[in-house]
């Protein structure tokens, strides 16, 4: 709801120099506050260029800043904070009625529950994704260090904190396109 108000008093001139300066002086003295073509609200180091691309990189707990060199060369600006895509809802299918997204911190962990607006049916699980491989299963942990789940391969007993739902492979199976590049 902030961006939806506060891009088009910034960019309408609607908001008076002295109040965006204080908005922006307060909020970020050493970060840059952007939007993106989408439409997305973000805020990242200054130093930021039109052009820059805001990239979600499997394997990255934030998205990433990047600039490009050539063709397939990207450099690595750095991360950035954007509302919309900090849970993975890049890779993931839209939500759809009537669920919804809540986030609490548990143990010093964000970790997303979806309610049924309808039926007030809570899950854990993101109703997006489907139950977890059979070969894998959800395990709760008591250390400080992990997330309060994690989960375990039940061949092997590898154990991830990431959900092999969100696997390269899971996500292109559900017809999310993934590009390959270089950083440099």
């Amino acid at each position: 709801q902030l961006s939806e108000h506060l891009i088009p008093a910034i960019i309408n001139g609607e908001l008076d120099d002295e109040v965006t300066r204080k908005f922006k002086d307060c909020f970020f003295v050493n970060e840059c506050l952007f939007s993106t073509r989408e439409g997305y609200l973000g805020v990242s180091a200054k130093g930021l260029q039109e052009g820059d691309e805001v990239s979600v990189i499997l394997g990255c707990d934030f998205p990433m800043i990047l600039r490009r060199r050539d063709s397939d060369q990207f450099e690595v600006v750095g991360p950035c904070f954007v509302h919309g895509l900090m849970l993975g809802e890049a890779l993931k299918p839209p939500l759809k009625p009537p669920w919804r997204d809540v986030l609490p911190v548990t143990r010093g962990w964000a970790l997303s529950y979806f309610i049924n607006g309808q039926t007030g049916e809570i899950l854990k699980d993101d109703p997006r994704l489907g139950p977890p491989p059979t070969n894998w299963e959800e395990i709760e942990t008591i250390d400080p260090f992990l997330p309060p789940f994690v989960f375990r391969n039940k061949e092997n007993g590898h154990v991830s904190m990431n959900d092999p739902r969100m696997s390269a492979e899971s996500i292109k199976q559900r017809g999310t396109i993934l590009e390959t590049f270089e950083l440099v």
